[in-house]
């Protein structure tokens, strides 16, 4: 299991055949089974011992929003939002205490920002931006949402005056080794912040940090660069440390029976401009059938 720390993580999955999903803490040994909901298929943020689910249509606009007590295992259904949103593709984030859910609303160019306020359980709608209509990928950095897709990012300010709160950014630059090269082939895998530090798995290229300051990819060094960063699943922050989980299948008779949940837990340091990442306890952190996936990994407080 997981060494007991102030931060639990928690990756929710599921199973290809019947979408049952599963909760793993990292003070337990064994799975905890979700409360009955139908509504996996989401956007998910955690602000304090709560998760919660904003629920995107896969073909019908929803504008569901249901919440997880970590510490009761009850879900409820909270208030919906005054927008309906399509597909995975609403970007969330947490600045100061709210929760922010941009995009998803179709097909159009405008891009409509809602605000949740856990406290009150109200929704507010804070304004409409323009940009790329795909934000799947997501996390708060220094009270800005950031949001990944492929190479490209966007950065939602919402301090920042009308017109000036949405900025776009283009980076295939992969600063190493002293040179710039470009990233080849990326696709998002995951996502998670560290200490103010954005970092990102990308398919066949690993796990690499976001330099805001040189608008410059970087690579997570440290003996990675042997990993079979495809294998990645989800990243998370524990304790101030990154989390990296991984699947893997046990074999019995030539045939995939489960799949195992092992996790890394890399302590971080910076050398000049690069960081390095040492992994300080690994293990198993629970099994799961074999037809099981990734949806969602959480830290929440306990």
């Amino acid at each position: 299991m997981f060494p007991r720390r102030r931060q639990l993580i928690l990756p929710l999955a599921y199973t290809h055949n019947n979408n049952n999903g599963g909760l793993w803490l990292s003070s337990e040994p064994n799975s905890l089974p979700f409360p009955s909901h139908p509504k996996y298929r989401s956007s998910t943020v955690a602000v304090g011992s709560k998760i919660f689910f904003i629920r995107a249509g896969s073909r019908e606009p929803s504008s569901d929003l249901w919440i997880l007590d970590t510490r009761s295992g009850n879900m409820t259904q909270g208030p919906s939002m005054s927008v309906p949103r399509v597909g995975r593709d609403a970007a969330v984030g947490v600045i100061d205490g709210k929760i922010y859910v941009i995009g998803g609303g179709g097909f159009h160019d405008e891009i409509e920002v809602e605000v949740f306020d856990p406290k009150s359980e109200t929704w507010e709608l804070a304004g409409v931006e323009y940009g790329r209509k795909a934000l799947r990928c997501s996390a708060s950095v220094e009270r800005k949402v950031y949001m990944v897709e492929n190479n490209e990012i966007d950065v939602y300010n919402p301090r920042e005056g009308e017109r000036e709160r949405m900025v776009h950014m283009v980076s295939k630059t992969l600063a190493e080794g002293g040179r710039k090269d470009r990233l080849k082939n990326v696709t998002v895998g995951c996502v998670c912040v560290v200490e103010d530090v954005f970092f990102v798995c990308f398919d066949w290229n690993g796990i690499m940090w976001f330099d805001k300051k040189r608008n410059v990819w970087r690579r997570l060094v440290g003996g990675w660069e042997k990993r079979l960063f495809f294998s990645v699943k989800a990243l998370a922050e524990h304790d101030g440390k990154l989390a990296v989980l991984y699947l893997y299948h046990r074999y019995e008779n030539d045939s995939p029976i489960t799949r195992g949940v092992w996790c890394e837990l890399v302590s971080l340091h910076r050398a000049g401009h690069r960081i390095c990442g040492t992994v300080d306890w690994s293990g198993i952190a629970g099994t799961v059938p074999s037809s099981f996936g990734f949806l969602h990994c959480l830290a929440v407080s306990n």
